[in-house]
């Protein structure tokens, strides 16, 4: 049989004031919230692949679309991305776009500049020879990443998060593919699948 504690009144130690316990939480918004606190959490998967050769290339089917609960929050964007190679020269730097931004417009920091300052937010490179000269040298990789991203202004308008890949290198008709196998041609292979994670946080 459940047990409960009825009383009329709660008071202070001291005897100067009385505590309320009625409906404490009835009242929580996600403006009462305290700062750093979680509002929600959303992911977005794939197992596509989409191929490029391009220096500047946006994933749209990796993307999380998110309504902002309060305007001033900030993001914990997160992705565990899938991708492969089958060119033996190849190296790309990993990083996150906003569609307010816009989708080809990296958010974090990255190496554009050249001059050593910024960075990718995460990296894969494939450097290998093959002592008879073919190309086809198959490589593939789990690249994780994540970043904490303020926004430079305060918006409660759906926004979508992209993984956004930009080619450091890649020789001659080089490509990179995303959620490639083992061996892209053989589908016997198990494929992989790509997961990008966004986490509201009460600013």
């Amino acid at each position: 049989m459940a047990s409960k504690i009825k009383v009329d009144q709660i008071q202070t130690a001291d005897g100067s004031g009385t505590i309320a316990l009625q409906n404490q939480l009835s009242g929580m918004t996600s403006a009462s919230m305290p700062t750093g606190s979680v509002l929600q959490v959303v992911q977005g998967t794939t197992d596509a692949t989409s191929t490029s050769t391009t220096t500047t290339y946006t994933i749209t089917d990796c993307n999380v679309a998110i309504t902002p609960k309060h305007a001033d929050s900030k993001f914990l964007l997160s992705a565990n991305f899938n991708v492969g190679t089958r060119h033996h020269d190849i190296a790309a730097g990993f990083n996150f776009a906003d569609s307010l931004v816009g989708n080809t417009t990296a958010i974090a920091p990255d190496a554009t500049t050249g001059d050593g300052s910024n960075r990718f937010q995460a990296f894969a490179m494939q450097s290998a020879h093959p002592s008879d000269g073919d190309v086809d040298n198959s490589a593939v990789w789990q690249v994780p990443f994540e970043y904490l991203y303020t926004p430079s202004y305060q918006n409660t308008t759906t926004r979508t998060f992209y993984v956004l890949w930009k080619n450091s290198y890649y020789q001659s008709a080089g490509l990179i593919i995303s959620n490639m196998n083992a061996n892209q041609d053989d589908a016997r292979d198990v494929r992989m699948r790509s997961t990008i994670t966004v986490t509201e946080i009460r600013g």
